[in-house]
């Protein structure tokens, strides 16, 4: 079996590895909520050195001159201790499952603070002391969704409108709980109490919050997955990561032996996407999905390894590209070329006009 092993970790020559940050607080607070939400201040060290970052040197704690919008020590956003460790426990699955190719990395990670500090906790087992990590403007970045895009927006709306989604019971809940976030917003942030172990808040019913939980998926689904019209499936999806193909095709070709890409789940959703089949919902924090290119009797050929979820080494998936579990390098390049798109392509997407 040792014999086995050994043979794998030599064929494998690159893996290309997209992840989702760990667990965070809450994007918005809830109203009238006395939960609350604990977050060691450990995390705010400078994420650029990693030696001995946890150290008993004084911590930066934080006082808002402003009203946070959560109980206790943390703010909205922030990565929860839980998050950095499972962002630790990646560090050690990529030693584990790409030790020959591992030590060689590149890594590049968006501007958003949780999102970077999980990037260092990936890279908690490499031998470095200092790693550069690329950060492009958020405006331009191929792993950042620019939100202000007016046709994703719509797109967004358009869904939401035209799929069921108990506007009844959201408006009757909005008015118990003097809330105006939408079925999404109270999904997200259930998901977040359930990571952290924070208690529901007492004006809504089990049922709600399963239900709202259960429209973000959906939602999720319906935009990345299961939208039945292909023209809008694929245009949010090239809007939304297709200049990463880039990025891709050019690690693939150069023989970029190890890279990460710290991102969202709004990354690893389209990505998953356009690699893999199947729907998820909203991929979970620390979700993953990763390349692997391998060489087998002198042919070059790929493998899809998708985690949703913290938990776990992940498994193979069956791929778009192909069809199998198993492609040759040729048929994923090709496949990835119908969504490639430039940042120009993808401002002037942004600009067009919505067609249902």
């Amino acid at each position: 079996m040792l014999i086995l092993n050994q043979v794998l970790l030599e064929a494998l020559k690159q893996v290309l590895i997209m992840t989702r940050h760990g667990t965070r607080t809450p994007m918005v607070g809830f109203p009238n909520d006395d939960s609350e939400w604990q977050c060691l201040q450990r995390h705010l060290y400078n994420f650029q050195h990693k030696n001995n970052p946890l150290s008993s040197k004084p911590a930066l704690k934080l006082v808002f001159d402003v009203k946070n919008n959560l109980k206790g020590p943390c703010f909205s956003g922030q990565l929860a201790d839980q998050g950095y460790q499972q962002n630790v426990f990646l560090s050690q699955l990529w030693e584990q499952l790409y030790e020959s190719v591992y030590s060689n990395s590149s890594i590049r990670t968006t501007s958003i603070e949780r999102v970077r500090l999980s990037l260092s906790g990936q890279l908690n087992n490499v031998n470095a002391s200092i790693h550069n990590a690329h950060v492009a403007n958020m405006f331009t970045d191929s792993t950042a969704v620019n939100w202000n895009c007016s046709w994703i927006s719509t797109y967004k709306k358009y869904l939401y409108e035209h799929s069921t989604y108990h506007r009844q019971e959201l408006s009757a809940l909005q008015h118990r709980c003097q809330l105006y976030d939408n079925w999404e917003g109270i999904g997200d942030d259930m998901k977040a109490r359930i990571a952290m172990n924070v208690p529901f808040p007492s004006c809504l019913t089990l049922q709600e919050v399963n239900l709202a939980m259960q429209i973000q998926d959906d939602q999720f689904n319906l935009r990345y997955f299961t939208n039945p019209n292909i023209n809008q499936r694929t245009k949010f999806i090239q809007i939304t990561i297709g200049t990463y193909m880039n990025d891709l095709i050019n690690f693939i070709q150069n023989g970029t032996p190890f890279h990460i890409s710290s991102a969202h789940d709004t990354s690893v959703g389209p990505l998953a996407a356009v690699l893999i089949q199947g729907e998820f919902g909203q991929v979970g924090f620390s979700s993953f999905i990763n390349v692997e290119v391998w060489e087998e009797n002198g042919k070059e050929l790929v493998k899809v390894r998708f985690r949703n979820g913290p938990k776990g080494e992940g498994k193979y998936m069956v791929q778009n590209a192909c069809g199998e579990v198993v492609c040759t390098k040729q048929q994923v390049i090709y496949w990835l070329e119908k969504y490639r798109i430039s940042v120009k392509q993808r401002e002037e997407m942004c600009r067009s006009q919505f067609v249902e």
